[in-house]
């Protein structure tokens, strides 16, 4: 029983060996993605330029190549709210649709690197957009018998 058992665990080191070995003789996968150290480089940029509360705008993040082959994300990161609004897996853009309801400011911030934890940056990051401020002014105030003014 002794011999057996020997010549199991040899067999079984043997085995291991010969996978390792053969996983270290073929050739490395490598992904596509720009040269030069990370290579990567993002830019976020809004949509339209002026906004009143309550109305809708764009923010596009976009990369220098598609993430889709690598392991990484395009994510968007609303500062203000410490709150991740999207991460896109593939291709080169990640754009998301903003709106605040009252007047104010919230900044913006893309990244390139790992998935990020809900409502957080990515941990490890390749690559960051400048931060983009988005201001929402309040609505105009239209009186019947005069010229609208800004107000509540």
């Amino acid at each position: 029983m002794r011999t057996f058992l020997w010549l199991l665990a040899l067999a079984s080191v043997a085995l291991v060996t010969a996978c390792v070995t053969a996983r270290a003789m073929a050739s490395p996968i490598t992904v596509a993605r720009p040269d030069g150290g990370a290579g990567f480089s993002v830019s976020l940029t809004a949509g339209i330029s002026a906004r009143t509360s309550g109305q809708s705008d764009t923010l596009t993040a976009t990369a220098n190549a598609d993430v889709g082959p690598t392991p990484y994300w395009i994510s968007v990161y609303d500062l203000t709210s410490q709150s991740e609004l999207l991460s896109c897996g593939t291709g080169a853009t990640c754009s998301v649709t903003v709106k605040q309801d009252s007047p104010g400011t919230q900044e913006y911030q893309a990244y390139v690197g790992d998935l990020p934890l809900p409502q957080s940056p990515p941990g490890f990051v390749l690559a960051s957009s400048q931060v983009v401020a988005v201001t929402w002014y309040p609505r105009p105030a239209c009186l019947p018998s005069g010229p609208c003014r800004l107000g509540k």
